[in-house]
């Protein structure tokens, strides 16, 4: 591929990303950012589709015969933090680094696919090349996403940008939030009659900080329980009936929620409801195409805590971004970064070939 030709679409990618900063200002509307993706693919000369705020192009006309590989990135609407220092909403450049809301968390992700994407293009690849940019309220809102999902031919493989300082994450934990209610009985204080469900709580609240299972994950390590809040409520003079409490459960790839949800209701004496929003832990295999030549390309492998699109994907796949994977306040990326990841992409993308589609 010629450098000119990567020098402009790296230029390219770095104007688009301080008009995404602006678009995600309040004063626009919701579907701002998506009409701004929508107007450069189109402008790139792709057919563009659209449902909802998702946004997707292919490189190609679809061949059935070849496997599908998604790249997608995920683009919340979360306002900034108090830490800010100046105006998140105008992206400005600063010693080789850009600074703006949503720069590290997905920005500098999404114009590195798109930019690769481009690339990819202008050659004939192994594979049907999809470029999905999904923009939702918030990390954990699906519902467009997976309407769209079911739009898109079978994806035998998907890359999702995140912030990881370009290692790849190879699993992710899953999540399941979980309502907890111990019943008791009501009653008054001076009778000292009823049964406190506070008190009845207490040997689950015990059994909780005990529990544990023996299988480790590689990558990701115990699975994570935790107690996050408690309520019980009663008027004045009176005991609680109802004592309830939320449980936050972050799996590893060796169980399913299902089966951590069964072996946590064995220990608890009480009404154990899933809440809606969970996610299954994701893993690809370590012998895929896609990590052996990351690894051979020195990239970094490691087990993700953080959530994302993967979960929600019934395909191997992986998350892989510029930027550091935490970063509060005043949100910047080197744009050096960018530009490598760029050419990392793309070195780990051309000419690779996936598992043939069994379909």
């Amino acid at each position: 591929m010629a450098d000119d030709m990567k020098d402009e679409i790296y230029y390219t990618a770095i104007e688009l990303l301080q008009q995404q900063v602006r678009a995600l200002a309040p004063l626009h509307e919701k579907g701002a950012v998506a009409d701004l993706w929508e107007s450069q693919l189109q402008k790139d000369g792709y057919e563009t589709h659209r449902e909802g705020n998702e946004v997707w192009a292919m490189s190609a006309a679809y061949d059935a015969s070849l496997p599908s590989l998604l790249l997608e990135v995920g683009i919340d609407m979360a306002l900034p933090t108090e830490e800010w220092s100046g105006d998140p909403y105008e992206p400005i450049e600063s010693e080789c680094c850009l600074y703006g809301l949503g720069i590290n968390r997905f920005g500098a992700s999404a114009v590195s696919l798109w930019a690769a994407f481009r690339l990819l293009s202008a050659t004939p690849q192994p594979y049907n090349l999809i470029f999905l940019v999904s923009c939702k309220d918030d990390v954990t809102d699906t519902r467009e996403l997976d309407v769209v999902l079911q739009h898109l031919p079978p994806i035998d493989f998907a890359l999702v940008g995140q912030p990881t300082d370009m290692r790849v994450a190879i699993s992710e934990r899953g999540y399941m939030q979980l309502d907890c209610a111990v019943k008791g009985k009501a009653g008054s204080v001076v009778k000292g009659d009823g049964v406190n469900a506070i008190y009845k709580a207490l040997p689950a609240l015990t059994a909780l900080q005990d529990f544990h299972l023996e299988h480790l994950s590689v990558t990701l390590g115990e699975v994570k329980v935790a107690t996050t809040s408690i309520e019980a409520v009663a008027n004045g003079g009176m005991i609680p009936d109802v004592c309830r409490f939320m449980v936050e459960v972050r799996s590893n790839d060796c169980y399913t929620n299902d089966e951590i949800r069964s072996l946590l209701q064995e220990v608890l004496p009480c009404e154990v409801t899933l809440m809606p929003g969970a996610a299954e832990a994701s893993h690809v295999d370590v012998q895929h195409p896609f990590v052996r030549r990351a690894e051979l390309l020195g990239c970094e492998t490691f087990g993700s805590s953080t959530r994302s699109d993967r979960t929600f994907m019934n395909c191997p796949s992986v998350g892989m971004g510029p930027g550091e994977p935490a970063v509060a306040g005043d949100e910047y990326i080197r744009l050096a970064d960018v530009r490598e990841a760029i050419e990392m992409f793309v070195n780990l993308l051309d000419d690779l070939h996936l598992p043939s589609p069994k379909r």
